[in-house]
């Protein structure tokens, strides 16, 4: 229920543990292509990282790394709110849910050079009308520093950068990944946020 209208709304249910590893059970069972194994990083990358969908469209290769002490990291920014965060992903004993076997079947089905690490992924559109103004997120400054409008001093003036952030290519594919695994939850790209799979994770 929403606080501020007291209206209902459907969420959708969060992931587990279980489902993961049922959806990926399945797409591995009917991987004929390279573009199943494609899929299966996806869901493992959105479930580990608590991501919001959009999040993945501008993870490359680059962004990951290993430590001295064989810790595996990714780094990746975070849409809504311009920061980048570092994380760490370690193997688990049961294949089906081994985040870097996952990475690595990804890295080894690409059928071409690409520095995007989910390469079948809709480019994420981004429309920046950015102004030049103390509260402009420096991130946006920087990658989109062409669409930078000059500075204006008026103290009312506020960022005005429209980043698509829930394009329908984006989440209507995620969406028909989900659903060709065919669990019996009705679960969708928002089952992946932060929020839900977070608590979800401490259950398993």
């Amino acid at each position: 229920m929403k606080r501020e209208s007291r209206s209902f709304v459907n969420k959708a249910p969060a992931c587990t543990k279980k489902s993961l590893k049922m959806m990926v059970m399945y797409l591995y069972s009917i991987a004929s292509t390279a573009s199943d194994y494609l899929d299966a990083g996806l869901l493992y990358l959105l479930w580990y990282l608590f991501g919001r969908v959009p999040d993945l469209t501008l993870l490359r290769k680059v962004n990951l790394s290993m430590d001295a002490g064989y810790i595996f990291f990714v780094r990746l920014i975070r849409i809504k709110t311009s920061e980048e965060q570092e994380l760490s992903l370690f193997s688990d004993d049961d294949f089906t849910t081994c985040p870097l076997l996952a990475i690595a079947l990804v890295l080894a089905t690409q059928s071409a050079p690409t520095s995007s690490l989910l390469n079948q992924l809709p480019e994420q559109s981004v429309n920046l009308q950015t102004t030049l103004t103390p509260t402009a997120p420096f991130i946006d400054l920087i990658n989109h520093y062409k669409d930078v409008a000059p500075f204006q001093p008026s103290e009312g003036a506020a960022d005005s950068k429209k980043v698509a952030d829930d394009g329908p290519g984006v989440h209507s594919y995620v969406n028909r990944v989900v659903q060709k695994a065919c669990i019996t939850e009705r679960l969708w790209s928002h089952s992946f946020r932060r929020g839900g799979a977070s608590l979800t994770n401490a259950v398993g």
